[in-house]
Parts: C-alpha cells; sequence; structure tokens
C-alpha cells in the first residue's frame, strides 16, 4: 500500500509504442467511501448534509433510510450537486422498498456504475452496487458495495439477514473485491448477525474483514467511545424530527471488507482511514456539538447534530498499480562478437493519480527470452515516480535470428504479464573465398602462354562462402596489385567496390602483353570485411591471387592433332622395333584417306594393317634382307597405297637425305607446312598436310612420325630465314609414353635424329626423310631455337653436386656407382626441378598446344629422378600424376619407399637439362600409363633374383643404391646400374638385365 500525498498537476510521458499521454486531471482526491444514515431523509437539512459532505468530500455515499426515489433524487439535486454542496455526484440505481430504503451516490469522475442487483432480506431489501474506478478497463479493478439496514430490535430477523448476504458473497470467485456497509443495529461482535459477516465458513469467498478490528460489546461501552455512530443527541435540542437520543454511545454503523481488499494490495482499504467522522473519543453519551468541540469546528458539529441521528462513517482506499511499458524493443542487426546491443525498456506505474490520492505501488520482475539478457530482481514503482528504465541486451556470442516476449510478470491486475516484443539477428561474420565448396582464401590466376595479342582475361568469382539469411554481406573494398610485373596486370574497368551475399560476384583480370617475351608475375590484393554500418563488423582475411603469365616470342605452329596414333605391335622391343616402321606408315596411309565430310576421327583400314604392311617389306625394301622396313620399303609402301589419282589429292613422296640435318629440317618443315593440292588442286575432306616419316636412332629399327612444326614464321614457302623450335612427334615404340611428344631441336637433333648408322646403305651417315615435294629452297638460314635456362647462378649451386656430365671413356667405368644417383632426397633440389620442368614446359610448349596445357593443370609433380648421361649431359625426369589421384605430397623419400605412387597415373614426363635446367622435351599420354615400367627398387629385386637362380652371392639383405643411367636410345627409357659381387648388373626397363664383369672396368 502506498499513501500519495504529491497533489501537483502530473504530466506522464509514456513510452509504449511511442504515445505521448498527457494527464490534467482535477485535484487530488481519495477515492472514498462513506457509509451514513440520512434517518428518514425526503427533503431538507440541506445546509447541514453540505456543510459536512463538503468537510468528507466522499467519492461514494451509501446511505440508509431514504424514503423514496423522489428523495433520493432530492438528496441529489438540492444537497450534493446545488450550489454550495460538494458536487460532481451520480444517483446509482435505486431500487424502492419500503419507505427506509438504501440508496447510493458517486462522483461519476472517480468510479463508473458497472451494474446493480438487490437481495430480499426482509424487512427491508439489501442492495448491491458494482463499480469500477475510472482510468481501468478490466473487472480486476471492479468491487461490490453492500447497503444493509438491519432489523432494529430483532436479533435472529438480523441473522437472518446477514445469512443472505454472505451466501450471496460466498458466490463471488475467490479474491473479489467487495465491501459490506450499512446500519447493522449491533451491539455486540459476538451477534450471530455479525459474525455471519465476518466469520469463518466452508466457504470464505464471502468473508468480510473488520478494518479496525476491535471486537467486543460496543454499546454504551467507553472502551469503545471513538468509534461509536449512533447517537449524536442526547438532550441537546436542535436535533431532526424522529432522531434517536442518548448521545454517541453505540457502533451500528460499519464498512467490512473482503480479504482482497484488506491486504494492502492492489485496490486496497488504506490502513488508518476507518473513522466515524466527528467523533473525537471526547463525547461518549453526550451530544456531538457538547463542549469540548470537535476538531472539525463547531459548525460541522452542529450540522452532525442537526442532520442525522448517525455519524458518517469514512474510509479511504487505494487503486491498483497499472503497467505501462513499451511493446516493442528492436535490437536490429548485429554481427558475432560485437558488443552486445542494448534497448532501454520504460516500465510506469500509471495508476490515477493524482485523480486517486491512494495508488498501490507496482511491485513487478522481468523474464527474458532465450537470446536476450534482462535484469534480475524485483522492482517497486510508485505512481509518482518517474517512468524505470531497464536495459535489456541482446547476446552475440553465437549467431540467429532471436525474437520472443519479455514477460514483465507484476501485481498490476489489469496486465500482470505485460508482454513486451523482442527481436534481433546475430549473424556470423562474412566468408570472403574464391572457391564456394571451401574457404580458399589465396589462389592463382595464370593467363597462360601465349604470343602477343592472344591473351584473353580471366574472370574469377568470389564467393561468401556459405551465406545465408544469418551471415554477413561481403564487402570487397580494396585492390591492390604488386611485385614485379604488377604494371602488366589490371582490372579490368578498374577495381569497383563490391557486396556478395548468396550470389557470387566476378572480377575479370587482364594481362598487358606489351613487353618482351618472358614469365610475368604479380600478386593481387582484395581486402575484405563485414558491411559498415552494422556493429561488429570486421576486417576479414584478404582474398590472394597469385597472377602469371608467359610472354612467348612471335612463332607459327601447325600441330595436326588429328593425326592417328597406332602403337607398334609386339611382345617384345624387338618385335616392336620391327612393326615401328609399319607403325609409322599406317598412321600417314589411314591419315590420307581420312574424308573427314564422312568420318568424324581417321579410319583405321583393314589394308593398311601394320602386320599386312610388314608381309610386303621384301617386295618394297631396297634391301630385303633386312627384317625391318627401310627407308625405300617406307616410301614405296606410301606411293603405292595413297590416295588416286595424284591430280585429286596431290599427295606423293619421296626419300630426301642430306649430310646436313638443318637441311633435312628446313625440309621437313616446309614440307608439313605445305598444302597439298597447290599443283593440280586438291579433293575436299582430304588432309591438306601430310606428316614425314623418319628413322630414328640412326637406325632402320626405330621410326616415328613428325606431325607438327613449331617454328618462328610459315615455313611454306621458305623465308630468308627460319628459326625451329620443335616438332610433335607420334613415336609409335614403345608404348605408352611417346604417343604424343613434344621435343625441343636441339633435343630431336642430339637424342632422336641421327645420321643413319646402316653400312651398305645408300643413305648411310646422312640424315634423311621420307616427304612430299616441293623441293626446298637451299638458300634459306635456319636456326635451331634455344630453351630458356630455368635456374639462376645461385640456384645452380644447389644441383650442381648432381649434374653429373662425365668425361668421354670407358661407358662402364664413366659412371660412379657409389652412391645412389636418382633420386635426390634434397627438397630444395626437387622443388627446383619440378619449377623448372613446369615453367620450362609452359613456356616451350603449354603456349602452342592447348591438349598438352589441360594435361599439365589437371596433374601434379611426382618425385624427380636424375639420369647420368654417357652420350650428353646429364638430365632430371619429372613425371606428371593425375592430380586426384595424389593423396600425400611427393617426397623423395616416399619415392624411394612407395614405387608404386610414383609409378602410378603417369600422364605427362618432362625432360629438363640438369646443368641449366632448360626444357629438352615432354611426352604424354591418355589414359595414364606405369611409368617407369621399373623402378630402382624393382630393379635391385630383379638383380637379387637372378643373383640367386645364377649362384651369385650378394652381400646381406642389403644392396648398393642403383644409378640411372643413358646409353642410347629413347631418353625416357635409361637403365638401372648396380656394382655388387664383382660385377656391373644393368637393368633394362623391359626387365632385360645384362651382367658385366668388373674387370672391364
Amino acid at each position: 500500500m502506498s499513501l500519495l500525498s504529491n497533489r501537483k498537476m502530473c504530466i506522464r510521458i509514456c513510452a509504449a509504442v511511442g504515445l505521448i499521454y498527457l494527464s490534467t486531471p482535477q485535484a487530488a482526491q481519495a477515492f472514498r467511501i462513506v457509509n451514513y444514515n440520512l434517518l428518514n431523509y425526503s427533503s431538507g437539512r440541506i445546509a447541514e448534509y453540505q456543510t459536512i459532505l463538503n468537510q468528507i468530500q466522499p467519492d461514494i455515499i451509501v446511505s440508509q433510510e431514504v424514503v423514496s426515489l423522489s428523495g433520493a433524487n432530492y438528496f441529489l439535486n438540492n444537497v450534493l450537486n446545488a450550489s454550495g454542496g460538494p458536487g460532481g455526484y451520480t444517483l446509482a440505481t435505486f431500487h424502492a422498498n419500503g419507505s427506509l430504503n438504501n440508496a447510493c451516490f458517486f462522483r461519476s469522475s472517480v468510479v463508473t456504475l458497472v451494474g446493480h442487483t438487490w437481495l430480499d432480506t426482509a424487512p427491508r431489501d439489501t442492495d448491491r452496487w458494482q463499480f469500477r474506478p475510472v482510468g481501468y478497463s478490466g473487472t480486476g479493478a471492479d468491487f461490490y458495495i453492500y447497503s444493509m439496514h438491519l432489523h432494529s430490535s430483532d436479533a435472529t430477523s438480523r441473522a437472518n439477514q446477514t445469512l443472505i448476504v454472505r451466501n450471496n458473497a460466498n458466490l463471488f470467485p475467490a479474491g473479489t473485491h467487495f465491501i459490506y456497509t450499512g446500519d447493522f443495529n449491533i451491539d455486540s461482535s459476538n451477534e450471530q448477525s455479525y459474525q455471519n459477516l465476518i466469520g469463518s465458513q466452508a466457504d470464505n469467498d464471502g468473508r468480510g474483514f473488520d478494518p479496525i478490528n476491535m471486537p467486543g460489546t460496543w454499546h454504551n461501552s467507553f472502551a469503545f467511545r471513538f468509534i461509536h455512530t449512533q447517537s449524536p443527541h442526547s438532550d441537546n435540542p436542535g436535533a431532526p424530527p424522529g432522531a434517536a437520543t442518548g448521545g454517541v454511545d453505540d457502533r451500528f454503523d460499519f464498512q467490512l471488507v473482503s480479504a482482497v481488499l484488506d491486504d494492502s494490495q492492489g485496490l486496497s482499504y488504506v490502513d488508518g482511514t476507518y473513522h466515524a467522522f466527528g467523533n473525537d473519543g471526547l463525547h461518549f453519551n453526550l451530544d456531538i456539538n457538547d463542549a469540548p468541540t470537535i476538531p472539525e469546528g463547531s459548525v460541522v458539529a452542529n450540522a452532525l447534530h442537526g442532520a442525522s441521528d448517525h455519524l458518517p462513517v469514512v474510509a479511504d482506499y487505494q487503486v491498483p498499480a497499472v503497467i505501462l511499458a513499451d511493446e516493442v524493443l528492436a535490437f536490429g542487426t548485429v554481427i558475432v562478437g560485437a558488443a552486445s546491443p542494448t534497448e532501454i525498456l520504460t516500465v510506469e506505474n500509471i495508476g490515477n493519480y493524482p485523480l486517486f490520492e491512494y495508488v498501490d505501488e507496482l511491485n513487478y520482475s522481468l523474464a527474458a527470452p532465450a537470446g536476450f539478457q534482462a535484469p534480475v530482481g524485483n522492482f517497486v514503482l510508485e505512481a509518482t515516480d518517474p517512468a524505470a528504465q531497464h536495459q535489456i541486451t541482446l547476446n552475440t556470442t553465437t549467431s540467429g535470428s532471436f525474437s520472443g516476449n519479455l514477460v514483465i510478470n507484476s501485481d498490476a491486475v489489469e496486465d500482470p504479464q505485460w508482454n513486451v516484443q523482442l527481436s534481433g539477428v546475430v549473424l556470423r561474420h562474412a566468408q570472403p573465398s574464391w572457391s564456394d565448396i571451401s574457404i580458399v582464401t589465396d589462389t592463382t590466376a595464370d593467363f597462360g602462354p601465349h604470343a602477343t595479342g592472344e591473351f584473353t582475361s580471366l574472370i574469377l568469382p568470389i564467393y561468401n562462402y556459405q551465406f545465408d539469411a544469418l551471415q554477413a554481406q561481403l564487402e570487397v573494398y580494396d585492390a591492390q596489385i604488386t611485385g614485379p610485373d604488377a604494371a602488366h596486370f589490371s582490372i579490368s574497368g578498374g577495381f569497383q567496390p563490391m557486396t556478395i551475399g548468396a550470389v557470387p560476384q566476378n572480377i575479370t583480370l587482364q594481362f598487358d602483353d606489351s613487353g618482351p617475351a618472358g614469365t610475368y608475375t604479380a600478386n593481387l590484393i582484395l581486402w575484405t570485411r563485414d558491411p559498415q554500418g552494422i556493429p561488429g563488423t570486421t576486417e576479414l582475411t584478404p582474398l590472394q591471387v597469385d597472377l602469371s603469365a608467359e610472354l612467348a616470342a612471335a612463332g607459327y605452329v601447325l600441330n595436326l592433332t588429328d593425326f592417328p596414333f597406332y602403337h607398334a605391335i609386339g611382345d617384345t622391343l624387338i618385335d616392336q622395333q620391327y612393326q615401328a616402321g609399319p607403325a609409322v606408315t599406317e598412321m600417314i596411309l589411314d591419315y590420307l584417306w581420312w574424308d573427314s565430310d564422312v568420318d568424324s576421327t581417321p579410319p583405321q583400314l583393314p589394308q593398311h594393317a601394320q602386320n599386312l604392311l610388314y608381309a610386303e617389306l621384301p617386295s618394297r625394301n631396297g634391301n630385303p634382307a633386312l627384317p625391318y622396313i627401310d627407308a625405300v620399303g617406307v616410301r614405296n609402301t606410301l606411293q603405292a597405297l595413297r590416295p588416286l589419282p595424284y591430280g585429286q589429292y596431290g599427295y606423293n613422296f619421296s626419300i630426301s637425305s642430306n649430310l646436313d640435318a638443318l637441311v633435312l629440317l628446313k625440309t621437313i618443315s616446309q614440307w608439313i607446312d605445305y598444302p597439298i593440292g597447290t599443283y593440280g588442286g586438291h579433293e575436299p575432306g582430304h588432309p591438306l598436310h601430310v606428316p614425314a616419316a623418319v628413322p630414328a636412332y640412326g637406325d632402320y629399327s626405330n621410326w616415328m612420325a613428325i606431325r607438327g612444326i613449331h617454328t618462328d614464321q610459315p615455313a611454306y614457302p621458305l623465308p630468308p630465314a627460319l628459326i625451329v623450335h620443335g616438332f610433335w612427334i607420334n613415336d609409335p615404340v614403345p608404348g605408352g609414353i611417346g604417343e604424343n611428344s613434344y621435343k625441343t631441336a636441339a633435343q630431336f637433333l642430339s637424342s632422336y635424329y641421327l645420321p643413319l648408322n646402316q653400312p651398305g646403305d645408300p643413305y648411310h651417315g646422312k640424315y634423311l626423310a621420307i616427304v612430299e615435294p616441293p623441293d626446298i629452297d637451299d638458300a634459306t638460314t635456319l636456326q635451331l631455337g634455344t630453351a630458356a635456362a630455368q635456374w639462376s647462378v645461385v640456384e645452380q649451386l644447389a644441383v650442381a653436386d648432381w649434374a653429373i656430365d662425365q668425361s668421354p671413356g670407358d661407358e662402364y667405368a664413366a659412371v660412379p656407382l657409389a652412391a645412389d644417383r636418382s633420386v635426390t632426397e634434397n627438397p630444395q633440389v626437387d622443388d627446383l626441378v619440378i619449377r623448372a620442368a613446369i615453367m620450362g614446359a609452359q613456356q616451350e610448349l603449354g603456349e602452342v598446344d592447348e591438349e598438352f596445357a589441360k594435361l599439365l593443370a589437371d596433374s601434379q609433380p611426382g618425385q624427380p629422378w636424375l639420369v647420368s648421361s654417357l652420350t650428353g649431359s646429364d638430365y632430371f625426369i619429372v613425371p606428371m600424376i593425375v592430380r586426384q589421384h595424389i593423396t600425400k605430397p611427393i617426397t623423395a623419400a616416399r619415392a624411394v619407399n612407395n614405387p608404386q605412387q610414383q609409378q602410378a597415373d603417369t600422364v605427362i614426363v618432362i625432360l629438363i637439362d640438369a646443368q641449366d635446367g632448360h626444357f629438352l622435351e615432354a611426352a604424354w599420354n591418355q589414359p595414364p600409363v606405369v611409368y617407369p615400367p621399373i623402378t630402382a627398387p624393382q630393379a635391385q629385386q630383379r638383380v637379387r633374383e637372378l643373383a640367386r637362380k645364377k649362384g651369385i652371392p650378394l652381400n646381406g639383405n642389403s644392396l648398393p643404391d642403383m644409378t640411372c643411367v643413358y646409353t642410347s636410345g629413347n631418353p625416357y627409357y635409361p637403365q638401372w646400374w648396380m656394382r655388387a659381387a664383382g660385377y656391373l648388373w644393368i637393368v633394362e626397363q623391359d626387365g632385360m638385365i645384362t651382367i658385366v664383369p668388373e674387370t672391364k672396368n
């Protein structure tokens, strides 16, 4: 219970839903109820009642002994609301029952009449009115007033009357507010009529309580002189007609309250306000206007004496607290880890003060939903207190869309649970990535190898990885390109900031090829962050791109990529070599017969089968005694089986030979570039260009088809000067690596294209090729293209120990075999070798062969191994393995201990010079093949098995390491050498083992 004595004008600013509520009520009044027996009132006694009621200022007047409705209206209009009266009253529903009726007058500015009924409590009915304080909309603040006028002389009748009233009140729901008022005409609290109203019963919903709790025999008892209400007359003249006399010595008039009106909470009786107006306790059995004068003054004393034979019973009541609070708090959007956003919850007690002098305090607590925090504890708010403000916070430790009701649990009767709708979103940080599958912040952008004018833009999508409604958008707000060649790379249109959500955005990169040939590199950094303006935003991991481009020297390429490939058939290497010439011949014939208007790919014609061609050798060879086809046999076979007539296709073949290799390279280059049909016409649908056939390694047992040239300019017609960079080769022997290969011109001359070593043959000692006319212009100057070195002087030091060029001499003694020279077991050397292989292949071949470039991009390097050459410079072999088949990084130790990882799924093999890392050649094959056929551990095992069969004891379980040695033939298939037990063991890649006694050293 709260006593509010501040009577100032009140302006409340209510924050709920933005409403500004202004209240400027009349001067404060008590919510005051008076029970007053008006003594057979029909008219008159105006001044007396006005004097009394002006002093009391009641809000509700409950009265007995009103003669009729006209008497009630007279009292309303001539006493209460007339000039000089307290004013503002309305007559409640009037029920007539004889001449001693109940009446109720109320101020409509304070309370509202909700309903009325009456009870048959003979001899006089009991009225019951239902009221609601102004400003309250629900029934929680309603209260009922009973007005009883009990029998004046018969206690049994009084008991019957109150029993009826109690039974009626027991029908109320528990917690109902009600007041028993009236003229009870009883002498003692022991009387049954009184006990019926206040006593405990099986149903106590209608039990009343005496606010002053003073039981006893009140009649003519000096001890109860302060609470007596009847009669203010003893022997002093001037009492109204019919008034009882005897002085102030009886308690006949009451206000008894229900339990919830006696608990000081909500709508409740205000402790200490119950009193008999004018009774100062000094007029026991005296007239009220006898000396001494009551504190209210003699005028009031005389009015009490002249108005009625009862004193008014006055009691004040407080109204419940009324809660007003925000209905919505929106916290907006933040990012995980941000300082917890706060919103201020405003709570007010807008119980109608100062209209009501007594307003209960608001007791409340806060319960926040998940994701939010509110102050803990119980809070108290008087109606005169300023609005309370509580800090509500949104938890930002985890992401989510949070919403729910914060519940204000209070003792406000109308809104005991006030819901405040809370909402807020906590986003995850944005996640910059180059991929939509995983977070990738570093990537590469390789423009590839191209000549000037052939570069195209690269488009890179930028993702906000795993973006959804609970993730912040990604801001890419700045970009920077750094590095030695930064000026050659740019963003198309210049960098423009971008914001990325679910849909990736692209950045387009460009390369400026206005510079010298070479490798260009730079680094692009894209600075990223969460979107600005959202609490919790932060800088994110930059996105980086390693940029590279290979600017090739101007060149000319003619690569017959549709040229077929056939393996030389046979179970052994010797068988395959015998079939090399027929295989190359078959390739060329099928290609010549290919009508692209009819077939999608070159046909494999049965009449061109290798076995059939081989069977014709004796009749077509220049030397029928040879077991394999010679130059004459290849030329004659091609000439005999070429498409005819000449005029339609223009195909013709001859043997070109010369002691000067460069002359033959000019011949081959010009004739491959020569468009057939220049003389005599050409049949559409058939090839315009025809490959050349050449014997390899200076021996008719190996033939190769040259299907493409890489020169600095067109080779037909021959220009005054021509640079030959390399050739595309189809090598039918051995199977696997060699199906497609590219060899620099220098490597082609040093390892493959050698003068014929066939004593007795007319072309012995010469370079030769099976080609077609026209004749070449010998005045043309030809140069061999030079592949760029791939490591610096400093880097050469890292590989110097592995480059083991030997001087000419005893072929068996030239190679030191004390240590394994095939695997470096040095990660630094591995990295240099791999980098040299990839960069050299990209520069020399990748820029002119899209198929190779794609295979290279889709592969991953295996373990490089060194080959000691007895015929030239040492070189490294670098296998490239199908990327998705690599599960762990290649290391030197794993390459030795797990040779299957090295062998399986090889698609490309690259050879680079061991001296300076320049590119020599590359061969590739689809599908992947096992390479090398025999690894060093496998070679050791074969040596061990052969030694066991021959009874040659080997020392212990361990053997010396194998050394990889190239002597002659195909450089992709070097030999394995090992010295053990007094022998040099030589293992070929086809499994053949040669044992050389140590004495040869």
